[in-house]
């Protein structure tokens, strides 16, 4: 397989795919922190755990390395692993290809939310309910990584923005 088999071709405009990943990423980031999280906080009676992450407060380097690291990991590496390869992987495994693109976004969706089962139950659902966002906008692209590449990228530029500042997480 080579890249663009799985998704990393070069979008028709860059300005277009650009301007709504950060208008999706912007949008989803502020609904997620004034409405969401808390909502979902309010229903599992916990909420997210980002201690992990409180070093970042107010600490520049560390912001910057992360700034690196979730552009790279998060953003790239997550997207191409569970969109671009084992998405499509998983679609193989049905004679439907509706089918088999619904199991693929939820099964995908669900290892994603579960991998972040560090920030607690609240997280785990929060990053699924992102997750599924990323998947449709992988779906919406045409199956191009690079609309939910840049939001993924946008959304968590933003929530470390918001821990380095201090406004929540501990």
């Amino acid at each position: 397989m080579g890249w663009r088999d799985v998704g990393l071709k070069r979008p028709d405009n860059w300005l277009p795919t650009i301007g709504l990943a950060l208008l999706i990423g912007i949008g989803y980031q502020v609904l997620d922190t004034v409405a969401i999280s808390p909502l979902l906080q309010s229903l599992t009676g916990q909420s997210i755990d980002l201690s992990q992450f409180s070093f970042l407060k107010g600490s520049l380097p560390a912001l910057l390395l992360f700034l690196v690291i979730t552009w790279t990991e998060a953003a790239f590496i997550d997207r191409m692993f569970f969109r671009g390869y084992f998405f499509n992987r998983l679609t193989d495994f049905t004679e439907s290809k509706r089918t088999g693109v619904i199991i693929a976004l939820v099964v995908s969706t669900l290892i994603f939310g579960a991998a972040h089962a560090y920030q607690g139950i609240t997280g785990v659902v929060d990053t699924f309910l992102a997750g599924l966002v990323l998947g449709l906008l992988y779906l919406f692209a045409r199956r191009n990584l690079w609309l939910p590449i840049l939001t993924h990228g946008i959304i968590n530029t933003l929530g470390f923005l918001i821990l380095f500042a201090g406004l929540f997480g501990s």
